[in-house]
């Protein structure tokens, strides 16, 4: 077995934002984490005798870790999207123990059929963070993305997409509400096409398709700026408008 713990083999990790992927003697994934920093993420994983994430426990990835890959990202949101996407892909078994322990993260779409007074948004789903999805015979997969180890990266993934797919965070009531007017609510009224778009284009980005949204934000951009005569209404402006600042590159700044 290498000795994973030399420290040349440590130093040779970067000191940048991105996901770390730990493996045993037989190349399998043991565990996956984000961090600002993945050579000291990794370092302190490897040499503290306790796993700080379960301090009743011994720390496994000291003991079974024999390789460690990385992959680089432009920013914490976008680590973060990616770690959630290969945690769900490959199931390492130190990730399923904490998922198991109820220190996870997942966003919810509710549905808000009798639970609103207004009929018009019984087919418009609100969002939430609950640390685990309630568990049904017949689970909807897509009623619920996750899992995300970091709340508070998740929330500020949200916070940035709400600024370009406004979306409802409770059951809305038949008046406007304190979010409607800055742009953030589609409001009592919403065009219901329109928001379910934007509701996939959400799920699109935290399920790690993002290149997907941009390429339909780069379409959309072009189809109005260059074509459309008409006034566009205030929420595609402002959609348009943020997608133009980003340059269509990335949903996320540092």
């Amino acid at each position: 077995m290498a000795n994973i713990l030399d420290n040349t083999i440590i130093h040779k990790l970067p000191k940048a934002i991105g996901v770390y992927i730990l493996k045993d003697k037989n190349g399998e994934i043991i565990y996956i984490g984000k961090s600002f920093n993945i050579r000291e993420r990794v370092k302190t994983h490897l040499t503290n005798k306790t796993w700080s994430a379960a301090p009743h426990l011994a720390n496994p990835l000291r003991a079974y870790t024999n390789q460690v890959d990385c992959i680089i990202t432009e920013n914490e949101p976008e680590a973060l999207i990616k770690e959630s996407e290969l945690i769900k892909k490959h199931k390492p078994k130190y990730n399923i123990m904490l998922r198991d322990d109820k220190q996870y993260f997942y966003v919810g779409f509710i549905a808000q059929d009798k639970k609103t007074k207004n009929n018009n948004l019984e087919k418009a789903p609100y969002l939430v963070i609950t640390h685990q999805p309630p568990k049904t015979k017949n689970p909807a997969p897509k009623t619920y993305i996750g899992p995300f180890t970091d709340g508070k990266s998740l929330k500020l993934v949200l916070k940035y997409l709400r600024k370009v797919f406004p979306y409802y965070t409770k059951p809305h009531g038949i008046l406007p509400c304190a979010y409607c007017h800055i742009d953030l609510c589609p409001g009592p009224d919403p065009d219901l096409g329109e928001y379910k778009k934007n509701i996939a284009k959400i799920k699109h980005v935290l399920q790690a398709k993002k290149p997907r949204v941009l390429s339909s934000l780069k379409k959309e951009m072009k189809k109005h700026v260059l074509s459309s005569i008409k006034p566009l209404p205030k929420i595609k402006i402002s959609k348009l408008k943020y997608a133009a600042c980003l340059g269509a590159i990335s949903l996320f700044s540092r």
